[in-house]
């Protein structure tokens, strides 16, 4: 099955399908929430490094 039947079948079901791409945008909360995770990872693989 291709992506094209498996959306087409979706639809013919009645499920919801969305035609255009759906852009999403993250919340500044959750920019600083993965920059602080990528900072503590780099810490402790400089850490890892050092033993």
């Amino acid at each position: 099955m291709t992506y094209q039947q498996a959306v087409d079948e979706a639809k013919g079901a009645g499920l919801p399908w969305l035609d255009q791409e759906m852009v999403l945008k993250p919340s500044s909360q959750l920019i600083a929430l993965v920059r602080q995770s990528q900072l503590l990872a780099a810490e402790v693989a400089a850490d890892a490094g050092e033993e």
